[in-house]
């Protein structure tokens, strides 16, 4: 009887481990890759060329991010889609909500619906990943609660705009879902990462981004009713600038950005996103 005892304690030590084993895979499995192809100038070289960036999703850390931004992907949202700076965040760079067409820098169409944060600050477990160099983020925007302009970042996180810390952004921390991380022990993608970097550091051009119109909550697939500007700083016209009133959104004010260009065309571009 003692010896069918431990057979069974044996049999279920057995099972438990394969059951941790399995949980451990399933973690695992929900680690996506991606291969970012990027055309970008290099200027040491003084030439365009094409690098990969991997790319490592994590959605056991933050699930419906992770699930929002492959849809995104999926729909082509990256395509043409270029590398800037926020004039006023020297420590990162972003991706997602500016294209490039036609040698044209315009704002991407606004990808709905929003995503609310899975960070510390927002009540969830989410992402514990630092903001520090080969992070990628979900940057926070603006919305409405209640037909009144507010900022509860605590609770929103963002649509589909990345933003990549070039170095560690501490102050971020807890603040922001962090839902993946450039594989930086890859060397050739180490690289890539640091000629992005360095065609942001070169020649750039000065652009005002900011929208026009009534907001309309029905109109998601139609950039809420609102009409797209992104204007090159040197021929705007400061009464054309649309300020937010009534119950406009404090999202569609004006930012300055920077886009590196090179012979006046933006010089570090997605060219692709794929799952790899």
């Amino acid at each position: 009887m003692r010896k069918i005892s431990r057979i069974f304690v044996n049999l279920f030590a057995v099972l438990m481990l394969a059951f941790a084993c399995f949980s451990a895979v399933g973690c695992v499995e929900r680690i996506t890759k991606l291969n970012v192809k990027v055309q970008v100038y290099n200027s040491a070289e003084s030439k365009t060329q094409e690098v990969t960036l991997k790319v490592n999703l994590y959605g056991h850390l933050a699930e419906k991010t992770v699930n929002a931004i492959l849809a995104r992907i999926n729909d082509g949202y990256y395509n043409d889609a270029i590398f800037y700076k926020n004039q006023s965040e020297s420590k990162q760079i972003m991706l997602g909500d500016l294209v490039e067409k036609d040698g044209k820098v315009e704002l991407n169409s606004i990808s709905a619906p929003a995503i609310d944060g899975e960070f510390e600050r927002a009540g969830v477990v989410g992402s514990n990943l630092k903001n520090e160099k080969g992070a990628i983020g979900l940057w926070r925007s603006w919305y409405e609660k209640d037909g009144y302009k507010i900022t509860d970042n605590a609770m929103h996180t963002g649509e589909a705009t990345w933003y990549m810390p070039t170095e560690s952004i501490s102050d971020y921390n807890g603040y922001f879902c962090v839902f993946a991380m450039i594989d930086l022990e890859d060397e050739d993608t180490a690289e890539a990462l640091d000629l992005i970097i360095s065609a942001l550091d070169g020649e750039t051009q000065t652009y005002e981004v900011y929208y026009t119109g009534e907001y309309d909550a029905e109109k998601a697939d139609q950039d809420f009713g609102l009409t797209a500007n992104c204007v090159q700083t040197d021929i705007f016209e400061e009464e054309d600038f649309f300020k937010p009133e009534g119950a406009q959104l404090v999202k569609y004010q004006k930012r300055t950005v920077l886009v590196p260009v090179n012979e006046g065309v933006a010089s570090a571009r997605v060219v692709s996103i794929t799952v790899a």
